[in-house]
């Protein structure tokens, strides 16, 4: 089955270099995402697509070297997602990740064939978090990102109080539930295409899931399985529901899915 992917993240560290009171993974972890999982998730597209991927954290620029690492293979197998969005909390600068991204972003116009019209900051979303709970951006930082990305802006991206859920580090917000939600995708009947319309998550330990909230606790505990022993054609054949619609209904209820799997010492 070729797999085509909507929305995808990597979380390519659980290490973090804050400690933010509403952060809802909780504490951090001694864990990098490898090439093995990136390799192999990137395998099982089959030939598809992501149209949107994001890396998240932890503090995604503490592991610079599987971002760049991504980036290269996704112009060697020329799958090459028209947007790729990293939100940062802003206290560190790596020059070589910002050149990774440029780099990028200049493949996608080649590729795409865009003229004067492209807009690197559609190919490219840096957003930098600025909320109360996060130390001031030096301008330092993030002039050196615009210097290195010609014609990036970045945006500030903020959690309102009302988003935060009471989970992780946060001792107060909405009260949360992890699950599964239950993804719906849409399945050519001419040939073996299986657009996914929902997000597909790949944690720094290996595992898929559907659900960006919680804690890293909650993403090996309840998941779809490891990428390297499970393929997402598994994972849309046995837990999404098809439909013939690319606008699904957005109230899907919850994942089937109630098995309990936790990542062991040879995943950390």
């Amino acid at each position: 089955m070729i797999c085509n992917i909507r929305d995808a993240v990597f979380e390519v560290t659980r290490r973090c270099n804050l400690n933010c009171a509403h952060c809802e993974r909780g504490a951090s972890e001694a864990v990098d995402l490898k090439e093995e999982y990136v390799d192999a998730f990137l395998k099982q597209l089959n030939g598809g697509h992501i149209g949107r991927l994001t890396f998240s954290g932890g503090e995604p620029t503490l592991n610079p070297d599987i971002i760049i690492y991504t980036l290269e293979q996704l112009k060697k197998q020329l799958i090459m997602p028209g947007t790729i969005s990293m939100i940062t909390n802003g206290q560190v600068f790596n020059k070589e990740l910002a050149e990774a991204f440029y780099d990028y972003a200049m493949a996608v116009k080649e590729r795409y064939m865009i003229g004067d019209e492209f807009d690197i900051n559609s190919a490219i979303q840096l957003g930098f978090s600025v909320d109360r709970f996060h130390p001031a951006i030096s301008k330092e930082v993030r002039d050196g990102y615009r210097k290195v990305i010609k014609g990036i802006n970045g945006y500030d991206h903020t959690v309102p109080d009302e988003n935060i859920i009471k989970t992780g580090n946060a001792t107060f917000g909405r009260k949360f539930e992890y699950w599964l939600p239950n993804n719906c995708y849409v399945q050519h009947l001419l040939d073996e295409n299986a657009d996914i319309q929902g997000v597909i998550y790949l944690t720094a330990t290996g595992y898929l899931t559907s659900n960006c909230e919680g804690t890293y606790v909650d993403m090996d505990e309840l998941n779809y399985g490891l990428i390297t022993e499970i393929s997402l054609e598994d994972v849309v054949m046995n837990y999404f529901r098809n439909t013939d619609s690319f606008f699904p209904d957005q109230n899907l209820g919850k994942s089937p899915l109630r098995v309990m799997r936790r990542h062991t010492e040879g995943n950390n």
